[in-house]
């Protein structure tokens, strides 16, 4: 459906404002019925990036590290390498 594929919806939102068109979903379906909804694969990216930003930013700063060692630790927080 247009929902799993994250594509727009009008057509279908359409169809079902017919049949019930005092439904209470209406309103809230029709701000994305244009562009679409994320599709659950790009929800589960997104929250995986929200979730190792906030990890990184939740780690401690050594107030005694060098200006070098600073500089390595801001690079490392802002590249991140994993296996494919």
């Amino acid at each position: 459906s247009a929902l799993d594929r994250g594509a727009p919806f009008a057509t279908e939102l359409d169809t079902f404002a017919a049949i019930a068109p005092d439904a209470p979903e209406l309103a809230a379906l029709r701000s994305y019925a244009e562009k679409g909804v994320p599709t659950r694969a790009t929800i589960a990216s997104e929250a995986e990036a929200a979730a190792n930003a906030m990890v990184e930013a939740a780690k401690p700063v050594d107030q005694n590290a060098g200006f070098f060692q600073s500089l390595v630790s801001s690079a490392e927080s802002l590249v991140k390498v994993r296996p494919v």
